[in-house]
């Protein structure tokens, strides 16, 4: 139905992260890459923080295999690359740890692997363009640049070798933040992506604390921010 309205459509792909390889997620990529004209499909989601236990803290090295694997089967189809890189992640599952696991993925796959770089800019309910913490070491924190967003997002492309950057989630959390204030917050952060010349932007949709579906108000705010600025 997305698709059908001429909406952008931003796929990820997932598939069992501790395989050997990745042949799976391969063939669905080309497939659905082709079958949809994706422009730049990430491979995997979240494969270092993300607390699921089958593939949680997934090794940079087999990480960089799939980037490979699946990226391969991507551009076959005509689609570029989008890289998990998502260096923007709240709270202590994004400090150096995170940092040197990004740089090992890029020594083992290579800048040539990726076109594009996906990062995940939470402000954890903080007013744009601040951001809160409730960790320590995060990327924005480590190399000074808090409540600099031109800083931070100069810092974010210098660690992925100057690619183009797309936020393929974003959101403010309902355990934070009231609907109405959620939903000014995230039309400023939207704006904030927009500026900063991110391509994409795509906003957390799922019915969470995160997510739009389950609340109106922000709903309504992001489908105001579609009609003024497009």
């Amino acid at each position: 139905e997305v698709y059908e309205r001429g909406l952008p459509v931003q796929a990820i792909f997932e598939g069992d992260y501790r395989a050997a390889a990745f042949g799976d997620v391969a063939e669905l990529a080309h497939e659905a890459t082709l079958t949809y004209r994706l422009e730049a499909p990430e491979v995997l989601n979240e494969p270092w923080t993300s607390p699921r236990e089958d593939f949680y803290r997934m090794p940079a090295a087999r990480y960089a295999a799939a980037l490979g694997e699946v990226g391969r089967a991507i551009r076959e189809a005509g689609g570029r690359v989008a890289a998990a890189a998502d260096l923007t992640r709240p709270g202590g599952r994004v400090g150096g740890e995170h940092l040197r696991w990004w740089r090992a993925v890029r020594r083992f796959a290579g800048d040539d692997a990726y076109d594009v770089a996906a990062v995940h800019p939470y402000r954890d309910g903080a007013q744009p363009p601040h951001r809160s913490y409730y960790g320590v070491g995060s990327i924005a924190r480590r190399l000074g640049c808090d409540v600099d967003r031109a800083r931070e997002w100069a810092a974010l492309r210098a660690e992925c070798a100057g690619k183009p950057l797309v936020v393929t989630e974003v959101g403010f959390s309902a355990e934070y933040l009231d609907e109405a204030t959620a939903a000014v917050y995230l039309w400023r952060e939207l704006s904030e992506c927009r500026d900063a010349g991110v391509e994409l932007a795509c906003v957390y949709a799922h019915d969470g604390p995160f997510g739009v579906l389950n609340r109106p108000a922000v709903a309504r705010q992001l489908a105001r921010f579609r009609e003024e600025r497009g």
